[in-house]
């Protein structure tokens, strides 16, 4: 028997999937903006600066920005 969603069910559902869709989304660029933030102050610390586009990029990309940081962190120390 093939199961069916009633219109309500399925309203209902769909609803708390967008609201976690949208609970994880916040926390992902939240934890981008704390991370930023730490990157950018030991970037301006070096004495570098960092434009508004490349902090844009550092709140999305925040995964790929820290693995990066980090590889040459090391690197540099070698």
């Amino acid at each position: 028997m093939k199961k069916t969603w009633k219109p309500k069910r399925f309203i209902v559902s769909f609803g708390k999937t967008i609201y976690i869709m949208i609970i994880l989304i916040a926390q992902y660029l939240l934890v981008g903006v704390v991370i930023a933030c730490l990157l950018e102050a030991v970037v301006r610390w070096t004495g570098q600066d960092i434009k508004g586009a490349e902090r844009v990029w550092m709140i999305v990309g925040w995964p790929l920005m820290a693995v990066v940081f980090i590889y040459n962190f090391f690197k540099g120390m070698s």
